[in-house]
């Protein structure tokens, strides 16, 4: 979408130039630049032109957030989630989609719970003609913007275009019904995972619980703020419910893994994990979390092997040669040398961006390098990368997590501290 391209809901994806930039926020155009140059105000300019720029709303709506509201800054910068808590169903009829686009809804549906990359595209392709049919479709909305937030997550779309197009989608469905629990859900997700409004998001998990106590989406999507928030074994009980309610989905008992694992509970997440593994050997979070473990346990020609069985289902020559260079490292000096040789290898490609800026900041931590570790925590969460609340769980960053020069520039980012 180029910019000052309007979406068919009338309103700017993208603010083109300055004085959009300012309008935006009710100030002048000279404060504003000045937030880009003292205060990081994300605005980005167009290739082979001289100071023309532009920015989107909502990465603006979500600076502002990160950073809390600026003193007399106009109300109405902040993005639309303010809306749809009470749980008020407009009044009216039941709207009732259409059969074509209800079949389309449920088709769309079946493959973002799939989870992967492929079924992640063909869903959003699919859900988008279910609500070209019916723009009334408030279901449709909301499955459309779960697919575009899982898009990001799993690499089939950038993370932080996945969240606007989730974000933009699950207005639409609230706007049309401000009482569906599912909507609230994928709102609230959003508001943790990318807006990092933490108590609002979960104050509205808590309200779409009370909408509906029985969607697995909501009690899955809850218990996993909550263990990022702190709080595991609230986040358990959940998570127990939502298998209760989904006892098929993948996700959900890989989700109850890495609980079980925050919450000690090492054995049994790894019985989960394995399990899941060998049922599941395209799924990419059961070695993510398998990694985790054995990294815990001091098993590092394990964590080695799961990160290469994560690293052949989304091939990367930088990830081959960083496992590579640790597997030679573990040979020659242990821990301490598959760590070091580890992060001399992600460096030489970090300047092409071939490594994630997370998985550098996991290697710096392994390496006990607080300040490097938050630098590229903090590169992660500019970049939206969708690993970044990974540090909370990741034992990699056990002994950096309550440094002093790691918990300031994690306070000032915007990110949770959780002991």
């Amino acid at each position: 979408m180029s910019p000052g391209h309007t979406g068919s809901g009338g309103e700017y994806q993208l603010l083109n130039g300055w004085k959009d930039i300012a309008a935006f926020f009710g100030k002048d155009e000279r404060t504003v630049k000045r937030w880009e140059k003292l205060r990081g105000m994300p605005v980005q300019r167009m290739p082979g032109t001289k100071g023309t720029v532009f920015a989107d709303r909502h990465a603006l709506a979500a600076w502002l957030n990160m950073r809390g509201t600026q003193p007399g800054l106009d109300v109405r910068v902040l993005p639309r989630v303010h809306s749809g808590l009470n749980g008020a169903r407009p009044s009216g009829e039941v709207h009732e989609p259409s059969m074509a686009a209800r079949d389309l809804y449920l088709e769309g549906t079946y493959l973002w719970q799939k989870r992967t990359r492929a079924s992640l595209t063909e869903a959003v392709a699919v859900l988008e003609k279910a609500v070209g049919l019916d723009p009334d479709y408030a279901q449709a909305h909301t499955a459309l913007a779960v697919a575009h937030k899982l898009a990001g997550e799993y690499g089939a779309t950038t993370q932080k275009l996945g969240y606007i197009r989730a974000l933009d989608a699950v207005e639409r469905a609230i706007a049309l019904d401000p009482a569906l629990d599912q909507a609230q859900t994928a709102l609230a997700n959003i508001e943790f995972f990318w807006l990092l409004q933490y108590d609002r998001a979960l104050r509205r998990f808590e309200h779409a619980r009370r909408l509906n106590p029985n969607s697995a989406l909501t009690r899955h999507w809850f218990a996993e703020a909550l263990l990022f928030a702190g709080y595991p074994r609230e986040a358990l009980a959940e998570i127990d419910q939502a298998q209760h309610l989904d006892p098929q989905s993948r996700s959900i008992i890989s989700a109850k893994a890495y609980i079980l694992f925050a919450l000690g509970q090492m054995d049994t997440s790894e019985q989960m994990l394995l399990k899941l593994a060998s049922n599941e050997p395209d799924y990419q979070m059961a070695y993510k979390g398998l990694a985790y473990l054995c990294l815990a346990r001091g098993d590092g020609a394990r964590y080695l092997e799961f990160l290469g069985r994560l690293e052949s289902l989304h091939p990367s020559k930088a990830a081959r040669e960083i496992i590579e260079a640790g597997r030679k490292g573990l040979s020659a000096g242990a821990r301490t040398g598959m760590a070091e040789a580890m992060l001399s290898a992600a460096r030489r490609h970090a300047e092409t961006g071939e490594v994630p800026a997370y998985s550098l900041a996991h290697l710096f931590a392994l390496n006990n390098d607080a300040s490097g570790a938050a630098a590229h925590l903090q590169l992660a969460l500019e970049r939206y990368e969708g690993d970044v609340f990974d540090f909370i769980i990741d034992p990699a960053f056990r002994q950096v997590r309550t440094t002093p020069q790691f918990l300031k520039r994690v306070t000032q980012i915007g990110l949770p501290l959780v002991a």
